[in-house]
């Protein structure tokens, strides 16, 4: 069984391609999904039932609450990671980018901008769902995270580039578990109804 023990790192063991069939191909999906934690019923835990203590439970949302869906350039989205060094865990970074500039975006990046309790959810192909979360520490953009503009020709870029980091982490990839019976499109904050209303 898997657990995490801050106190000892975990036995390695081997990964060789030759007993490997399958591809690799960079890049993520160009869906989104971006929520914040005061929208949980609770803090999301590392399923440590599992081979591989890098994966969140599912997310569950207070009534009426739910995720923010971003439809994003294709071929625009990126999950990378950098050593903090020897005992002092990874730096996570996810950067997506919206191929478009109007209103209902500049409102968006103002919360994006703003809150300090984000979490952000990418596809990763086959492999699963990365997450950008943890329990204790932010996700957030730091200065000239989110940057863009209009472009100036007609062949010129419209787009805004989000960056989000998460300064500390076990792991240099975070996974989360699909909802059971659902799909991400079915915690949607817009697909809610608030019985109080």
């Amino acid at each position: 069984m898997a657990y995490i023990d801050k106190n000892n790192c975990p036995t390695l063991g081997d990964s060789l391609r030759g007993s490997q069939c399958t591809e690799n191909f960079a890049g993520l999906g160009s869906n989104v999904y971006v929520g914040r934690q005061s929208d949980l019923t609770g803090k999301l835990s590392l399923d440590l039932s599992g081979d591989y203590p890098c994966v969140y439970e599912a997310p569950a949302f207070k009534a009426g609450k739910g995720l923010v869906k971003l439809e994003c350039k294709n071929e625009g989205q990126k999950y990378e990671f950098e050593s903090n060094g020897i005992g002092k865990g990874y730096k996570l970074t996810g950067t997506f980018v919206i191929d478009r500039i109007n209103k209902e975006v500049s409102s968006i990046l103002r919360g994006l901008n703003n809150f300090r309790d984000l979490f952000v959810i990418f596809y990763d192909n086959d492999k699963g769902w990365l997450v950008l979360y943890d329990p204790e520490y932010p996700v957030q953009a730091e200065s000239g995270g989110i940057s863009g503009g209009s472009g100036d020709t007609a062949d010129s870029d419209r787009e805004v580039t989000c960056a989000f980091v998460l300064n500390k982490s076990l792991y240099p990839f975070l996974y989360i578990k699909t909802p059971e019976d659902k799909t991400w499109d079915d915690l949607l904050a817009s697909a809610q109804t608030d019985p109080q209303q």
